[in-house]
This record gives structure tokens, C-alpha cells and sequence, in this order.
């Protein structure tokens, strides 16, 4: 079972992005937004912001792949996330 809605960020002094905005796709976008969200560690995230442009190779058009996750970490770290099932990274 899917499960999609909108995640209500509580500590929107380290949301990246438009905190009204907030959507997950899956259970795990959600526990790790919660996670993000209360992680002292985490100065700062946010959700499908960052968009990477590519040319597909079977259709040769332009397209914006969106990463599900941008973390910065109190150490400096800078990271891109994504969150997949073991059985759609084969």
C-alpha cells in the first residue's frame, strides 16, 4: 500500500524550501521527514527542490529529474537522498 499526503513541517527555521509545499510519496519519504525535521544534526532539508536537468536517451528530449531529498548536516556535509525500495534499485 502507497501512502502520499502532505507533511506539515514543525521546525520551519531549517525547511530549505516551501514549508506549506511538503509532500511524501511513501511511508519512508514520511519517517524520514520526521526524522529531518527533529535531528539535531540536520541544520537544514528540504523535499523535491533540487532539480537536476538531463537528456533522455531514448527520446532526446529535455527533462528535470527531481531528487527526493537535500540534507545539510551541522559538520558542513551537503547531501542528495534518494528513498527507494531495495526492488526498484536493481
Amino acid at each position: 500500500m502507497a501512502y502520499k499526503g502532505k507533511y506539515k513541517v514543525k521546525d520551519v527555521s531549517k525547511y530549505l524550501g516551501d514549508p506549506t509545499k511538503v509532500r511524501f510519496l511513501s511511508l519512508w519519504e514520511y519517517s524520514l521527514m520526521k526524522y529531518l525535521d527533529a535531528c539535531i544534526n540536520v541544520v537544514g532539508w528540504c523535499s523535491e527542490d533540487v532539480k537536476i536537468p538531463y537528456v533522455c536517451g531514448t527520446d532526446g528530449q529535455n527533462h528535470l529529474y527531481l531528487v527526493d531529498f537535500y540534507i545539510v548536516l551541522n559538520n558542513g556535509k551537503k547531501l542528495l537522498v534518494e528513498v527507494k525500495p531495495y526492488k526498484q534499485t536493481k
